[in-house]
């Protein structure tokens, strides 16, 4: 069963209908308090017509006016997108439709709010790449000649390349070269990168390997990978707030660094190294 809150739900049937953009939802459900374990049966209908337009009806399984009734009544409707039917059905038999997506908890409403957008903004992001890709060439031309771009193209420059460096952060494992490589290429063409999502990928791979390095802090896979993190934070265009990685730079140097550089001074080349790396990596990240 699911949880919403303080109730458990069970879905005891369940069926998805969709025609175009619209999907109805029919079911029958048990719901129990978890507080003072009442319970009910209760069926539902909910019709999605696109976007936020969701409406809703609830009654409870009273054996009068079947849930194979309601199938039966709005099924043929909504298999010839008969919407306005639909509608017409829904109502008769639950009465009114009160229920919209302003009903829902507001965690649920937000879960449902980010699925309705998660289309819209992969349109909408293909439609800046697809307007990026065709005119690469002029904006290499306009940037040459120092004419700046403008502020549509810019838009679409800047959706386009700074999603292109968050896909080459987040393959596994990361790439910095190409990561860099696409900085580079965004500075000079004076294309800006959206801060989000570059910080927030950014602070998670680097809290990541400090925290790693606090349990294995010799790893000189570890402190490669955050030598090439931390030249990524310093070729953005912006700051990024890294102060728990900051704290565990601190914690490594204040337990390990010494004895390593006194190491380092005996001859010891992979103590050196490591001393250069750490020194050049905590100085990036503003230690």
């Amino acid at each position: 069963p699911g949880k919403v809150y303080c109730y458990t739900v069970e879905q005891r049937r369940h069926r998805v209908m969709e025609a175009g953009h619209a999907k109805l939802a029919l079911g029958v459900a048990r719901v129990t308090s978890t507080i003072t374990l009442e319970s009910a049966e209760l069926r539902y209908g909910v019709l999605h017509l696109g976007d936020q337009n969701l409406i809703g009806g609830v009654r409870t399984e009273d054996g009068a006016a079947s849930y194979a009734d309601l199938l039966h009544t709005i099924s043929p409707a909504f298999e010839r997108a008969d919407l306005s039917g639909v509608v017409q059905a829904l109502t008769n038999h639950f009465g009114r439709l009160d229920y919209s997506l302003k009903s829902v908890f507001y965690d649920e409403q937000r879960a449902i709010v980010q699925a309705i957008l998660t289309p819209a903004l992969e349109e909408t992001a293909a439609a800046y790449q697809r307007l990026y890709d065709r005119h690469t060439p002029l904006i290499s031309f306009l940037t040459n000649q120092g004419i700046p771009l403008p502020p549509e193209v810019a838009r679409a420059a800047e959706y386009a390349m700074s999603m292109a460096v968050y896909r080459a952060l987040t393959t596994d494992p990361p790439d910095f070269d190409r990561s860099r490589s696409l900085i580079d290429a965004a500075r000079r063409a004076g294309v800006s990168l959206a801060r989000e999502p570059l910080i927030g990928e950014l602070r998670r791979l680097v809290e990541q390997v400090t925290a790693r390095l606090l349990t294995d802090p010799e790893s000189s896979a570890l402190l490669d990978r955050l030598l090439n993190l931390a030249r990524l934070v310093r070729a953005l265009p912006f700051e990024i707030d890294l102060w728990r990685a900051q704290n565990d730079l601190f914690a490594i140097r204040a337990t390990h660094y010494a004895a390593l550089a006194a190491r380092a001074l005996t001859g010891d080349q992979r103590a050196r190294l490591w001393t250069d790396r750490f020194a050049t990596a905590a100085m990036l990240l503003g230690i």
